[in-house]
């Protein structure tokens, strides 16, 4: 409430006194371009192109090429490393996941 009363009726007698207080003046308005300056400032007033916001591609999360063997060697990394009980294999929805996944283009 204070801060609008100031913001309102005080705003030159308020930023003058701080100005030669070296004070960084607290009312809303003002805070929110401090909050834009520092940002600006850390971007180096610069906006960021396509290529810097989302880097360089990674390879390792590249997609593999669809084979038998690689699906059968995946499936069986997510059993160990999921700590799932071999019976997962005979599972008719298992099965079914199995076959939509081998079916993907």
């Amino acid at each position: 409430m204070l801060r609008r009363h100031a913001a309102v009726i005080h705003l030159l007698h308020y930023r003058k006194w701080c100005t030669s207080n070296n004070f960084e003046s607290m009312l809303p308005q003002d805070t929110k371009e401090h909050k834009k300056a520092a940002i600006d400032k850390e971007r180096g007033d610069r906006q960021l192109s396509v290529t810097e916001h989302f880097g360089p591609e990674d390879l390792d999360t590249k997609s593999i090429p669809y084979s038998d063997k690689a699906l059968e060697t995946a499936v069986l990394e997510w059993l160990i490393e999921t700590n799932q009980p071999i019976q997962v294999f005979g599972n008719a929805a298992f099965k079914k996941l199995l076959d939509i996944a081998s079916r993907a283009t």
